[in-house]
């Protein structure tokens, strides 16, 4: 019998997480009106938010090919334009494929994906993508060690995360998310980086058909008859409340910003999610700040146990940044509640490891200042500034393809993946037995009992089945 009371751990971490929302709470001039009460919730259950289904439009068009695609050879916009009677489809297309029906869906995409929703204001996604520029590094380093942490409370974004190899190593882990900082600064990059067939746009489009192809690879190995999704509308509005939600770790980095900031930082996500797939009448950012602060405390503290707390994502997350390990721990222990990190089970940061990070961030604030200013004096100067970050990124630290351009398998119907990360291995043609997997420079006939990568213990449960294609 556990030795903690869940009541008593839910109060302690509404108590905790008043430094982190008492500040933005002033900022938007509501703190008087909330009491932190543990027994105040809304009335907004997980089921009730009829979010247990994907992402219809582009879920429903992809049903009916047979394959999931190379996004180098068949785009999905370039299939969404391809004619319904042309061979070049039709070779692509589930021998059963109504054609009418197949229109009907490709119609509703394109008119999800072309659109622009009345309620976009184009002022305040400028100004959003100005506020990110603006305070840059302090918002990724937030995202890293604030709302990365408070997500791995999640039961079924870790079991995602899992499952799609996310536990694969620290470097693999790294990537991922040097990969995912990259789909950010595309979305931001421009004053029209998210309209149709920019640059963030077709990035957007990209990782919604990713989200897709995982649904459809982790529906096809689901046990039982739950009717409940993958990377369903929970999940997406979670993860997207999670980018947005960076700000709440920039009053603990000792980083000042306004109402209208936080207003227009949060419009600027809830019209990314809306291109991503997340549908604007159960997104949660279509809310006030103010409300939506006061239902993610109440949903936080809900939903908090100790149980719940993925220790494997959250070591794997601190031993994979190149700030190093234990500098990572000072970092997460700085800006979460001490409860969090002791359901992480992390160690207690160093003396030295706290001093260094006070150091870092100090340090940060004074030679990023120039910068902030240029942007306050020059707002233009925030995109300038942002394709130069971009241009870095892509040139010198992500080298290659990323996560966004899924392959396309190597026999229909064959979902041919490596037993320890997840990932593809369709790039490697002909498959041989015994071939050697390029993401984990194993043999991929090894058995998925025996697979240690970088001391991280990965259970069966967690992996894919071997390919058929390679057992002998």
């Amino acid at each position: 019998m556990s030795k903690h009371s869940p009541e008593k751990d839910r109060n302690r971490l509404l108590q905790e997480l008043k430094p982190m929302y008492e500040p933005v709470y002033n900022i938007l001039g509501t703190s008087n009106k909330h009491n932190y009460d543990a027994q105040k919730y809304f009335e907004m259950e997980y089921k009730d938010l009829e979010s247990v289904n994907g992402d219809l439009p582009i879920d429903n068009f992809m049903s009916h090919f047979k394959l999931m695609y190379n996004l180098k050879k068949f785009d999905i916009l370039e299939l969404l334009e391809i004619d319904s009677a042309s061979p070049e489809l039709t070779d692509l297309l589930k021998e059963d494929t109504n054609i009418n029906e197949l229109e009907a869906h490709r119609r509703e995409l394109k008119e999800h994906l072309y659109s622009i929703p009345k309620w976009v204001d184009p002022a305040s996604v400028e100004r959003g993508k100005i506020f990110f520029w603006k305070q840059f590094p302090f918002l990724l380093f937030s995202f890293l060690y604030v709302s990365l942490h408070m997500h791995y409370f999640i039961p079924r974004i870790n079991e995602t995360l899992i499952k799609t190899g996310y536990l694969a190593n620290p470097k693999a882990v790294w990537r991922r998310l040097l990969e995912t900082t990259k789909f950010v600064l595309e979305c931001m990059v421009s004053k029209d980086s998210l309209t149709a067939n920019s640059k963030g746009w077709n990035t957007i489009v990209k990782v919604r058909c990713l989200h897709a192809s995982v649904r459809a690879r982790l529906e096809a190995r689901k046990k039982g008859n739950s009717s409940e999704a993958f990377v369903n509308q929970t999940d997406m509005g979670h993860t997207l409340m999670s980018f947005a939600f960076s700000v709440m770790g920039l009053p603990l980095l000792g980083i000042k910003f306004s109402k209208q900031e936080v207003e227009d930082y949060f419009h600027l996500w809830r019209f990314i999610g809306y291109y991503i797939g997340v549908r604007d009448d159960i997104n949660l950012l279509a809310n006030s700040p103010a409300s939506l602060l006061e239902y993610s405390l109440q949903a936080y503290t809900r939903n908090f146990s100790r149980e719940n707390a993925s220790s494997r994502l959250s070591n794997v997350l601190n031993d994979s940044t190149p700030f190093g390990r234990k500098f990572s721990i000072a970092a997460a222990w700085k800006l979460n509640p001490d409860i969090i990190c002791e359901s992480f089970e992390l160690e207690q940061p160093k003396w030295w490891a706290k001093w260094a990070l006070t150091a870092w961030v100090t340090f940060v604030r004074i030679t990023f200042w120039p910068i902030q200013l240029m942007i306050v004096v020059w707002p233009a100067f925030a995109f300038i500034y942002g394709r130069m970050c971009l241009s870095v990124l892509e040139s010198r630290v992500i080298k290659g393809d990323t996560k966004f351009n899924p392959v396309a398998i190597a026999k229909a119907g064959d979902d041919v993946t490596c037993p320890i990360t997840g990932k593809s291995l369709a790039k490697v043609e002909p498959i041989q037995s015994n071939q050697t997997c390029p993401f984990s420079n194993q043999s991929i006939n090894h058995q998925p009992a025996e697979c240690q990568k970088d001391k991280v213990s990965i259970a069966m449960e967690d992996l894919p089945e071997p390919p058929k294609a390679v057992l002998k």
